[in-house]
């Protein structure tokens, strides 16, 4: 699939960690340069330098199990990784859990926990503007 859609590009998965490789990280080499730092089951944590403004930041591509018990191990990953690292960090992707209330319109009732622990995450030192969307 790859080679018809990014001829050329680099990639990173995380099969080695899940049989599903349920995380991909794609990029073309000409514009970005990205080097995989670690890479778990829930998350791909990478240093990124964007080539046209030599600007650097830290990456982290997160897709969160589909249980409060299963993405602690997600949470607290992300806050040593975030703890460690003095550059900017985006964080992105699938966490599978809600800031609010109000961020579930439909589908499943939510749960008191999934709200607290992906707030304390978003709330743990935080190091520069967040945004959020749906």
């Amino acid at each position: 699939m790859r080679r018809k859609v990014a001829q050329g590009w680099k990639w990173e998965a995380n099969y080695e960690h899940s049989d599903k490789g349920i995380i991909w990280l794609i990029w073309d080499p000409q514009l970005i340069e990205c080097i995989t730092l670690n890479k778990a089951e829930q998350y791909i944590h990478g240093r990124v330098v964007v080539k046209r403004n030599n600007m650097k930041f830290q990456l982290v591509v997160a897709y969160g199990l589909h249980t409060i018990h299963t993405r602690l191990k997600l949470w607290e990953d992300l806050r040593g990784i975030s703890t460690r690292t003095q550059k900017p960090m985006i964080c992105i992707g699938d966490f599978n859990a809600i800031l609010s209330s109000e961020d579930r319109q439909l589908g499943n009732p939510f749960q008191k926990g999934e709200i607290r622990d992906f707030n304390e995450f978003m709330c743990n030192d935080p190091k520069g503007h967040f945004w959020k969307f749906s």
